[in-house]
């Protein structure tokens, strides 16, 4: 499912130049048989949303900000801090009441400069829901 969403909104930053955004249900579960029947039981422990997010056309301004969202999930010293994060559909048709708090996966950010005469960035983000 892809949805673009015009604005999203993470901590205090707005940002309008979402190009890509998929939000997809994450179910972790553990499967059983029962001994005598041999019948199969699912039970769904925890069910999450992870976001995919790509920005582009990031000005350097949005950039330090997100570079600073980065560092209060991964912090040099401290305690981490999950992020506040909603989007322009009010989360009605996942099911979500926003704001929800997410956080970032190591290894789930990535970045880069654009090829322009303006100095613009790209950036690919994956929020984890935290439960």
């Amino acid at each position: 499912m892809i949805i673009i969403a015009k604005l999203i909104k993470i901590n205090n930053y707005y940002f309008d130049n979402v190009t890509d955004y998929q939000p997809k249900l994450h179910i972790i579960g553990e499967t059983r048989r029962t001994p005598f029947g041999g019948n199969i039981h699912t039970d769904y422990t925890n069910k999450y949303y992870i976001f995919n997010l790509k920005l582009e056309g990031v000005t350097p301004n949005q950039f330090v900000h997100l570079l600073s969202l980065t560092n209060l999930v991964f912090p040099t010293n401290g305690k981490p801090q999950n992020l506040r994060f909603s989007d322009d559909t009010d989360g009605s048709l996942l099911g979500l009441t926003f704001p929800i708090e997410v956080t970032i996966p190591v290894g789930g950010h990535d970045f880069g400069r654009e090829t322009g005469e303006t100095e613009s960035y790209w950036w690919s983000m994956e929020l984890w829901q935290v439960l």
